[in-house]
Parts: C-alpha cells; structure tokens; sequence
C-alpha cells in the first residue's frame, strides 16, 4: 500500500467556511494522505476556518475570483507532486476507509481512474436522505461509454486518479461546471482503464445554491463538453465497447439530444425502429421510444406531431415527465386550460419536479424534460 507521502487530497472551496472542516476532518481520520485546499477567492475565511481545524499536511493555494472551475482544478493538478491524487468537494466528505479503499482499486485493477458510490445527505440539516448507487446499466467499467448519453456517475467530480495521467489529460479552462464529465468523456474516448468501487464511500451534502443543482446552466456545460465529440468517433468507441446495438443507438440519442440536435436525435431513433420495431419491444421500451420522439418533436417545433406521440406515450405509461411535456405541446397549442391540467398531475405524481413546477408557475414557459426522468436513485432526484 502507498506511504503518507504518495496520495494528495484535492479540495476546490469558495466561501466554504461552513463546510471546510468537516471536509478536512474526514480526510485527516484516514491513513496516507496530504490535503491541497485550492480556494477560490473565498471572502468569507475560509482558509482560516481550515488553518483552524489543526489539520495536518495541509496546504493552501489562493486562486484569483475570475478563473472557472476548470481552471482550478487544472492549477490544482499543476500543483500535484503526489503520484496519487483525490478530489474532494468542500461541502462533502470522505466515509471512513475511502482513501485506502480507492488506491487499493487504482493498484489491484492497475487503473488510472477509480470511481465509487455515494450516500446522499440534505446539506441544511446534515440529515442522510438515501444511498447513491451505481446504475444498473454500469455491469462493468466497459459500460462506461453511456455517459457520452447521460452521466451514470453518482459522484463524477470525485474520482481517484494517477496523476500523471491527469495531468496529461488536464482540465478545459473554459467550463464553469461539468469540467468533470468533461474529463471523464476525454478519458474514455481514450479508452482508459477505469476501476468501479461498488461500495458507497462519499459522502454528497444537498444545498440549493449548490452550482450543479443549476439545471439550464448544467445543460448548456454538459453540451460544451460533448459537443467536442465528432459523433462518428462516438459511434465508433461505442461499437468497441461491446454494448448491443440498440444500446449503442439510444446513446446517440441522448447525445445528439443533449447537443440540441434534435433532427439527427430523431434520425438514430428511427434506425432503432429497424433493429427492432416499437411494437416487438417490452412495454417501457415502447414507452420511451414514443415518449422520446414526441419530445423531440416537441424541442423542434412541431407540436402537432408531438402531442400525437406524448398523448400516446401517456396511454402506455402514466409518468410524470410524460404529462409535463404533453402539457408544453398544449400549451404550444392554445390550449393552457388542459395544460396547466397536465402540469398539476405531474407534480401530483413527483411533488419535487422542478420542470413541471416553473411551467405551472409562469404562463408561457416551455421547460421540456429532454429525457425520460432517472429511475435508479440519484443526486438530481433530491
């Protein structure tokens, strides 16, 4: 196993006084770690709240207010002399044995990324609110490429690393957040050796103002990053992976989905009716073909084609996304009376859903939900 001096603790904060030492307290109970504090330009003390804490090996490098969050990290992994390295958010926390238990995977799988799950905890109250699994769709680290549709990651910030790899790779300078999936999307298209700890050893403290729980600002960082993935190279990594066609084809869906291209979206969804058609497929399967094609109907324009493909997506399974989207379709239509009908029984049957909420509270709105909600749990089910 690596010595004190072989693994580095990486904590980007920006006015995280509140949260700082709990951070550093779950670190400083573990073995062989050092501990980089990258503050952002706090201005609330936060390196004297950490200086405080007694931490040992403790660094701090002070990072100027108008750098992203690439770019932190970036100067982060710059400042590395660790052949080992963590990352670890300022308002979360390390379970016990998570450092050993990461590098343990680094070195037995001979790895240069290693993920795990998570616990997710309300961060107002520190009350735990549920355990954050893998997906089932993740059966091995090959199932990985589907992240190029949705990322599957519980905790996608927060891998282990070599840092030598990571710093080969580095991080894009220009994203303010998904600068992670960025990352994770480069390595795999490298085909980097990934390892998958299925134990959960993070812990993810929920908070509003939380930069990722900023959906449209999340979606727009997210296409960034795809968005430097030519979809032939996709499609190519994908048929190396080992995934079924059909797999394969719902990836693209969702990442031409995610890059706004809703033609080509529409396109790949109807060479999935070749391999199988809808009406050969297993219920949800049914579902969410014709829920996703009236959604894409729906981001391109035509709301008469997509309120045929919703009203029947809502005839095959009763969801709350379906309603909410049926109900832009309306909406787009002159019909908000029945809209709004629509918006009020999707929250009846998902009280937290934000999309439906902001469409039944502003008239006018168009917030689509671009593809089926999650049905394993996840942070964005908080």
């Amino acid at each position: 196993m690596p010595s004190s001096t072989d693994v580095t603790v990486l904590i980007a904060a920006r006015n995280a006084a509140a949260t700082i030492g709990r951070a550093l307290r779950s670190v400083e109970e573990q073995p062989y770690a050092k501990i980089l504090l990258l503050n952002h330009a706090s201005t609330d003390g936060t390196s004297e709240a950490a200086r405080r804490c007694g931490v040992r090996k403790l660094e701090i490098l002070s990072l100027p207010a108008d750098w992203t969050l690439g770019r932190v990290r970036q100067a982060g992994l710059e400042s590395l002399d660790t052949p080992l390295g963590i990352w670890l958010d300022a308002d979360d926390a390390f379970e016990p044995k998570r450092i050993p238990l990461l590098i343990e995977a680094l070195e037995s799988d001979n790895s240069v990324l290693a993920f795990d799950e998570a616990h997710l905890f309300d961060g107002p109250s520190g009350r735990p609110l549920r355990s954050l699994p893998f997906p089932a769709e993740l059966r091995s680290s090959s199932d990985l490429v589907r992240c190029f549709g949705r990322n599957l990651l519980p905790a996608v910030g927060v891998p282990a690393f070599r840092t030598d790899f990571a710093q080969r790779l580095g991080y894009d300078g220009r994203l303010q957040g998904a600068e992670d999936y960025d990352f994770l999307l480069r390595a795999l298209m490298q085909e980097s050796r990934i390892s998958l700890v299925r134990a959960p050893l993070y812990r993810v403290y929920a908070y509003p103002s939380s930069l990722s729980r900023h959906l449209h600002h999340q979606r727009r960082m997210c296409a960034l990053a795809l968005s430097k993935h030519h979809p032939k190279k996709v499609q190519a990594r994908l048929e190396r992976s080992g995934l079924e066609p059909a797999e394969r084809l719902w990836v693209l869906v969702e990442f031409f989905t995610f890059r706004c291209e809703w033609r080509n979206a529409l396109e790949t969804l109807d060479r999935l009716e070749t391999i199988a058609p809808r009406w050969e497929c297993e219920p949800y399967e049914t579902w969410r073909r014709t829920f996703q094609r009236g959604t894409l109907l729906l981001f391109q324009g035509d709301p008469f084609g997509a309120r045929t493909s919703l009203g029947l997506a809502c005839t095959l399974r009763l969801t709350a996304e379906t309603l909410n989207n049926f109900g832009v379709a309306l909406r787009d239509l002159g019909q908000e009376e029945q809209a709004l009908a629509h918006f009020q029984r999707a929250l009846e049957l998902l009280p937290e859903y934000r999309d439906a909420r902001l469409n039944l509270e502003a008239p006018g709105t168009r917030h689509i939900t671009p593809l089926p909600l999650r049905t394993s749990p996840s942070r964005s089910a908080y």
